[in-house]
């Protein structure tokens, strides 16, 4: 997948986020191999499965394959339960080689290497389907997706491992060989569900399943505040919850961009606001990243971007800068500023203006401009008074800490003390808040 610059997104999106993500699923690559070695893979293959293929059908095959043991295997496969189709027997390798790589013929192989899941006979077809989208699966996983009991579970896992395109991961996890993925992907998928109800079912119960996961993580970290515990425990749970965010991420906004974007927000905003800004970029990415229907190239092209509201377009790209704001440097800060005042004038809703102009403020004050900072943020803070919205606490601690770098005293602790009035209405929500603005009150 790629970045896709789409035009309705803003340019210096695109460019901000064109790195590679730090958390990404397992792809299990197989290098093609030499001639030589492809040649004794698939006589091994054969005499594993007793059969033996003509020479001249084992080169076309090879040709085929592009020495990829995967296809290999399955060729061989293949090739011991049906008769070859016609042009494999008729067209000289010569013709063959003479083809280009796209050219339908070496389509059509790939058809037939995956032909067989089209049925869905077997709890192992329906497996490889599921994993082709949601991947690595674990025991529990398996059981949750397919309504399996555990026993049936246990044995549907042990038989998987037995296929030399599915591979048990060191977690004692499953994920398909990516060659097996993209071929499921490309050539059972369209055709077994070309409405994607189907898809977005399996993607319906890995999203509840992810979701339940990450609460389940985000408990145990809260448990072990206050406790003795390894740094290596908890790493090991942030690295599991981060890369359960980015699973989640992709299924509910599969299953619905529009549904899925408010916990989303929450979710990335909670990581910004750890102090994870990086993994927060790299949600944003996600959202993103160009896709294809059925990885078909010619097929056309969406982000999850494009499918969200005119308003949550204006959240998302408002929570980017507050990205850029964490993460970036003073060119990228002063870009920031100018892409915000643009959206300014874009934005016909006053009342949708109090978030940019908190995130103007925030970037001003970075770069050294404190009145700008300070006027910006005032603006955002009548806004928020005159619609009743939640951050006027928050916002008021800011305006008074503005002042105060200003030297203008009275209005720092004006505005400390209507920022620690409000905050104390729902005390144990706000105690850090609370904390801080105290603390600026005694500073002053």
């Amino acid at each position: 997948m790629s970045i896709h610059k789409n035009l309705s997104i803003p340019k210096q999106i695109w460019n901000l986020f064109r790195y590679r993500p730090r958390h990404t699923r397992t792809l299990e690559h197989l290098a093609p191999l030499e001639e030589k070695n492809a040649e004794e893979y698939l006589k091994q293959k054969q005499a594993l499965l007793h059969i033996s293929i003509e020479p001249e059908i084992s080169q076309k095959v090879l040709l085929l394959s592009r020495g990829r043991p995967i296809l290999i295997d399955l060729a061989v496969e293949w090739l011991s339960r049906e008769q070859p189709i016609n042009w494999l027997v008729d067209k000289s390798l010569s013709d063959l080689q003479s083809l280009p790589a796209n050219h339908s013929f070496f389509i059509e192989f790939e058809v037939h290497l995956v032909k067989g899941i089209n049925q869905i006979r077997t709890q192992l077809d329906k497996l490889v389907l599921i994993m082709s989208r949601i991947y690595p699966l674990t025991l529990p996983m398996i059981s949750e997706l397919m309504h399996l009991s555990d026993e049936d579970t246990i044995s549907l896992f042990e038989e998987a491992q037995t296929y030399t395109f599915i591979k048990l991961l060191p977690d004692k996890s499953l994920s398909l060989h990516d060659e097996m993925r993209r071929m499921v992907i490309k050539h059972v998928w369209p055709d077994i569900d070309p409405g994607k109800s189907r898809r977005q079912r399996d993607s319906s119960r890995a999203s509840d399943f992810y979701q339940h996961e990450f609460e389940k993580i985000q408990t145990k970290l809260n448990d072990l505040v206050g406790e003795q515990s390894s740094s290596l425990e908890k790493e090991e749970l942030v690295r599991r919850q981060e890369a359960v965010s980015c699973q989640w991420t992709e299924h509910a906004f599969y299953v619905g961009a529009k549904d899925a974007f408010s916990t989303w927000l929450d979710i990335a905003d909670m990581y910004r606001k750890n102090g994870e800004a990086r993994f927060a970029r790299q949600l944003v990415t996600i959202i993103l990243v160009e896709r294809t229907i059925d990885e078909d190239d010619n097929s056309e092209k969406y982000t999850y971007y494009d499918k969200l509201t005119k308003e949550q377009k204006l959240e998302f790209d408002i929570f980017v800068k507050r990205i850029v704001y964490a993460l970036d440097g003073r060119k990228e800060l002063k870009q920031a500023r100018e892409d915000l005042n643009n959206l300014l004038a874009k934005e016909k809703d006053v009342s949708r203006h109090a978030g940019i102009y908190n995130v103007l403020g925030l970037i001003s004050e970075r770069i050294g401009d404190l009145e700008d900072a300070l006027e910006n943020q005032k603006k955002c803070l009548a806004i928020l008074e005159r619609n009743n919205a939640q951050g006027v606490a928050e916002v008021a601690n800011l305006v008074g800490y503005l002042h105060r770098l200003l030297g203008q005293r009275e209005e720092a602790i004006k505005n400390y003390e209507k920022s620690l009035a409000i905050a104390k209405v729902n005390a144990s929500e706000n105690r850090s808040l609370i904390a801080a603005t105290l603390n600026n009150i005694a500073y002053v």
